[in-house]
């Protein structure tokens, strides 16, 4: 069980601080919605907050500027992932473990799942901590 499947790290509350949620430029980006390709998420949109937009555009420039960097992108495959989309990805590989291995008990199979997907919460002030 990894660190954040450690039930204090779980029960850490989100002391929200304001920044918004903005869409990533698709012209300043490669994107990749992969989720939304493999059917976790309804929105093939991806966001994070403006901050880290920021930086990774930042980040981005530095490279252009590297010879042999000019024309390249940095490649983003996944944002901000809701509640919805984390249940369904634990969800989903839950279900493929599950199938893999019969003879397993449920909590077996919970806990190798968690080694990949944190288990999801329904609380928006206290989501998995890979969200």
């Amino acid at each position: 069980m990894g660190i954040t499947n450690d039930p204090k790290v779980k029960a850490v509350k989100i002391n929200e601080c304001g920044e918004e949620l903005v869409k990533i430029p698709a012209n300043e980006f490669e994107l990749e919605p992969l989720y939304f390709e493999w059917g976790f998420t309804d929105e093939k949109e991806m966001f994070l907050r403006e901050g880290v937009v920021e930086k990774l555009s930042k980040a981005q420039s530095f490279l252009r500027s590297k010879e042999g960097y000019e024309k390249h992108k940095l490649k983003i495959w996944d944002g901000f992932r809701t509640l919805k989309t984390q249940a369904r990805l634990f969800d989903a590989y839950y279900k493929e473990l599950r199938e893999e291995h019969e003879d397993w008990s449920d909590e077996q199979v919970k806990e190798s799942v968690q080694i990949f997907v944190s288990f999801p919460s329904h609380d928006p002030s206290c989501p998995a901590p890979h969200n």
